[in-house]
Parts: C-alpha cells; structure tokens; sequence
C-alpha cells in the first residue's frame, strides 16, 4: 500500500462506507491513496480515474478501475463507466483535483435517485456553499458527515428517491 498521504480520503471514510452500505455497488470518482483501502474494506468498487500516473498506481494495487478524460473539467462518462455511475448505490467524489471537483454539481443529473454521494473535501469554501444548496434547495437528504484529523471534512447526502428538477 501507498504511504500515508495527508490528500487522500481517509481510512475512517472507507471503514464507514463498508459499514453502512456493506452490499452496496460503489464507484469511486478519482482515485488516489485511500483507493486502495477502499477496495480492501467494501466488496463492489469501482474507481474512475482520469490522470495516467493514477491509473498505473491502481492497477500496480490491483484495484478495479477504468480511465476517463476530462472534458470540460469533468470525467468524460460513456459507455461501462456512465452505467457504473447511473446504477450505483453509492458514489464517491475524490476527484478531480482542486477547484474541478465543484463541476460534479452540473452532472448529479447521473446519479440515480435514492442514492447516497459522498463529497470528500466538503470543508472547501465551494464544496460547502454547494452542498448546502442541494440540501436546502434540492431536497437533498443529509445523511452524515466525518471530519478527519487534518479537518477535512466529508458529507454523506442521498439524493431525493424522486427525480425533480434537479441537474
């Protein structure tokens, strides 16, 4: 396994994932060094990964994963990898980097209803301000949150099991 990298989704998020969802169908959006403990702890994961030294980390860890380009400052989805995210239960945001993360907010239209997005990097001024308007405004339900040693925060919300206006 990767060292210890202070960036990378934190051991206490997976353990709780596995917990909560232990059966459910997971994909990982952007993968890094907590990929790996994500993949031991929970059963049915499935990282997309858009950066070439990542993917060939993944793959040296075995971890089941597939590459998607950015466009536009999202993952290009198509084909197996927009299924993956269409179907799953749970989908974690990790990634991209910085401020492009924030594009996930144009395309949760993908996320199907009644599932639960973790947003890892919640604590970011732009994440925050996000979140709390698909909560308040979109009916997104608040599900948890955890807040690891270096205060970063990650927030667990499920999307409305009914489909409304939602992008």
């Amino acid at each position: 396994m990767t060292k210890k990298d202070p960036w990378a989704m934190s051991t206490a998020v997976a353990a709780w994932i596995s917990k909560a969802y232990p059966e459910a169908m997971i994909v990982e959006l952007g993968g890094g060094t907590g990929s790996q403990y994500l993949h031991r702890v929970c059963s049915n994961v499935h990282t997309i990964e858009h950066h070439p030294k990542w993917a060939k980390v993944l793959e040296e860890d075995g971890v089941e994963h597939s590459v998607c380009h950015l466009t536009n400052g999202w993952y290009d989805l198509s084909g197996e990898s927009k299924f993956k995210v269409q179907n799953a239960d749970v989908v974690v945001v990790a990634g991209p980097p910085g401020r492009l993360r924030t594009n996930v907010f144009k395309h949760l239209y993908n996320v199907k209803p009644g599932a639960v997005v973790v947003f890892d990097d919640a604590q970011r001024p732009q994440m925050d301000s996000q979140l709390q308007q698909l909560e308040k405004l979109q009916g997104w339900g608040y599900v948890h949150e955890l807040v690891d040693t270096y205060g970063r925060a990650t927030r667990v919300l499920q999307k409305p099991h009914e489909d409304t206006n939602q992008s």
